[in-house]
């Protein structure tokens, strides 16, 4: 149910204090109505006890009694009670297909009832509802006076209207607790006006935030629990209340669809990174096994030839002395090794 839809029925569902429906029976018109809780009280107790025999029958059959609100255009709400047994007898006699189509559309307008739940508090808080309040001038809503349908102060009000009574006069206490408020730090502020600036700013932060939160009820039509899931995104945090329920969805380690959306982006950094690093190592080797064999010069030394040519390299080398105590010999050798030049010791 869309939220203007949802509505439209409580306007009408306060302001009479029911949903109507139109059948066809018989080339006669039919209105029926829903049912309100009193009403609902009455049925079970016409109805008998609990389990005894023909229980369900009679409390299907009162149920469609009490949902009648005209026939042809004629109202038989101001009539109810004098014509209770010729409505049960005649709503009794009717085939059983055609009554079981009547609870059928009675059924599905139950049904379309219950579906308001979720919108009442976010209707209370429109301008229409307060409109329609004033309007009442705080009197209870579905009187013959002001719907011009006789009879109608006879059913009770319903929850519905009970809600918004409360609602209502829940407003207007506040709206009058605000201006109490105003005057008693006007007085204030002669006093200690800085003390009463910073009641006035705390005040005025608290209204601010409930308006925020109903001004948002009211544009969504009900409070929606919040139920993170992988297939949507974060909803804005706009309230305290959300701020919670963001911080907590975070705590306990919950991803929306953003959180999806980064970690599957930082996963793409990082494949791409492995399959680089993957291709670089592979080029390498194969570059590797590409390259033309090693010749013998560029072989590897075994342990024996390793030994071997140290040895030589030690048989070459040229031990200088210093030039005062090197000999003839030493000196001979040192020249046929290097050349004309020598390095002493010194």
């Amino acid at each position: 149910m869309f939220r203007d839809d949802a509505y439209h029925n409580l306007a009408d569902l306060i302001y009479k204090g029911f949903l109507c429906l139109c059948v066809i029976l018989k080339d006669q018109v039919l209105t029926f109505k829903t049912i309100n809780d009193k009403e609902y009280d009455l049925i079970k107790l016409y109805s008998g006890s609990e389990g005894s025999p023909g229980n369900t029958l009679k409390f299907n059959i009162n149920y469609v009694v009490f949902s009648l609100v005209m026939i042809d255009g004629e109202n038989i709400l101001h009539q109810r009670r004098e014509r209770y047994k010729e409505l049960f007898e005649f709503f009794s006699k009717i085939p059983t297909d055609v009554f079981s189509s009547i609870f059928k559309e009675l059924t599905e307008l139950r049904r379309t009832l219950s579906n308001l739940n979720d919108y009442i508090e976010g209707f209370c808080y429109t301008n229409q509802s307060r409109q329609m309040w004033h309007n009442l001038d705080k009197h209870l809503p579905n009187t013959e006076y002001l719907t011009g349908i006789p009879g109608i102060q006879d059913l009770g009000i319903n929850g519905y209207q009970e809600y918004w009574v409360s609602v209502n006069r829940m407003l207007d206490e506040e709206e009058n607790y605000d201006k109490q408020f105003s005057l008693a730090v006007l007085v204030a502020s002669a006093s200690n006006a800085k003390g009463a600036k910073h009641l006035r700013a705390q005040h005025e932060a608290s209204s601010q935030t409930a308006r925020d939160k109903r001004k948002k009820v009211a544009l969504e039509g009900t409070v929606k629990t919040i139920n993170w899931s992988a297939e949507g995104w974060a909803a804005p945090v706009d309230t305290a209340e959300e701020l919670v329920a963001e911080l907590e969805r975070q705590m306990h380690g919950y991803k929306d669809k953003h959180d999806l959306f980064i970690e599957k982006y930082l996963q793409g950094l990082k494949d791409n990174s492995d399959r680089i690093e993957k291709e670089r190592e592979e080029a390498i080797n194969k570059h590797r096994t590409e390259r033309a064999p090693m010749t013998s010069s560029q072989r590897v030394l075994t342990q024996a030839e390793t030994k071997e040519l140290m040895a030589r390299k030690s048989n070459n080398l040229v031990i200088v002395p210093s030039e005062d105590m090197a000999t003839q010999k030493q000196t001979d050798r040192f020249f046929s090794k290097i050349g004309s030049k020598v390095i002493t010791g010194k």
